[in-house]
């Protein structure tokens, strides 16, 4: 695949908005002549931590007439991460946004699928229930993405792929909870749950 071709990175979310949109300042000032803003997208999950993904969008498509903070809408964009920052972090680089009707019945969603290249696996280690779970780096484009898969998915990519790999991954976004420094904190990411190869 050349590095010139528009590669595959699909993100759809349905869920809340947490607040209006706001400045989002670390971006914006990397970037000419453009300002960006960020938001929170919550997504219900039962029994499980709710998603809560920041959301960021160029603010010549923001309508600023219109409420955010408690809307539900849809939301088709890109998954991208943001090195800038100290700590880096997962985000989605809004396409379009619609807003769903009242009363709809909505469908919770946080769905991926990028077309990337094997960076780096990182580590993988055995959790205290049993489960394997393999961190590593995806290249998309000239982005590095972190993402997680766990128990048969870590198998196959911690001894059947190669670094440099060609693949299409598909799964979603989640917020999961840690605890550091005697505090609890917040962190999203990248879980696989299918692995294709570019052919």
């Amino acid at each position: 695949m050349s590095e010139y071709l528009k590669k595959c990175n699909e993100v759809r979310l349905v869920g809340m908005l947490e607040k209006e949109f706001e400045f989002y300042y670390s971006l914006s000032n990397r970037v000419v002549k453009q300002d960006y803003y960020i938001n929170y997208i919550i997504i219900k999950r039962e029994n499980k931590v709710d998603e809560h993904i920041p959301v960021v969008m160029q603010k010549d498509k923001i309508d600023f007439r219109k409420e955010y903070k408690c809307s539900e809408v849809e939301i088709i964009g890109k998954l991208k991460e943001n090195n800038y920052t100290r700590k880096s972090f997962l985000y989605v680089f809004i396409k379009s946004m619609s807003f769903l009707s009242v009363g709809h019945k909505m469908e919770e969603i946080a769905k991926v699928k990028i077309e990337c290249v094997l960076h780096k696996k990182v580590t993988t280690r055995v959790q205290k229930d049993g489960r394997l779970r393999l961190d590593f780096k995806i290249r998309y484009n000239q982005m590095i993405i972190t993402c997680v898969a766990w128990n048969r998915n870590a198998r196959i990519i911690n001894k059947k792929v190669e670094e440099g790999t060609e693949l299409i991954l598909s799964g979603r976004i989640e917020t999961r909870l840690y605890h550091k420094n005697e505090e609890w904190k917040e962190t999203n990411e990248f879980v696989v749950k299918d692995i294709g190869y570019v052919m």
